[in-house]
């Protein structure tokens, strides 16, 4: 989407949404997939409380350490972990890549790990059911505060 596109289709409207949400003292996710690095400060901007789900490379242009600083003290950042990950790599580099995210994301709170999708195959593949396993015993590993990184 163009930054054009996006001031007229998302910016015309979604603050609107939000603000409405917020009276009623509710908070806000806006889930938006794909290339959204060039948007990330209008997300914040809209006023939504989270943004998901922030997809790295190659699927997205997320680098998430950089997000972090861009609008990481304004807005929880929500994702990270690729579903063709979960689906295919080895368990030590989920939880390499889990222990990465919280590191780039997790420093004074305000970061979810969360899968940026998920499975739609039944029954769950066994590798990524292990996997997603592994992705949440990392997050209780790495993801206690103070961080010890």
């Amino acid at each position: 989407m163009s930054p054009k596109d996006f001031d007229e289709f998302v910016m015309s409207y979604e603050p609107k949404l939000i603000d409405k949400v917020h009276s009623y003292g509710y908070l806000t996710i806006v889930h938006s997939r794909g290339k959204v690095n060039d948007f990330l400060e209008k997300f914040r901007d809209m006023g939504t409380d989270g943004l998901n789900v922030l997809e790295p490379p190659p699927m997205g242009d997320v680098i998430l350490a950089d997000a972090k600083k861009k609008i990481g003290k304004d807005i929880c950042l929500i994702g990270n972990i690729e579903y063709s990950d979960l689906s295919a790599c080895p368990n030590e580099e989920i939880e390499q890549k889990v222990k990465n995210c919280i590191k780039d994301a997790g420093e004074n709170g305000g970061f979810i790990l969360s899968p940026c999708s998920f499975c739609y195959e039944i029954p769950i593949p066994k590798k990524t059911s292990d996997n997603c396993i592994t992705m949440i015993e990392s997050c209780r590993k790495y993801g206690q505060y103070p961080l010890k990184f």
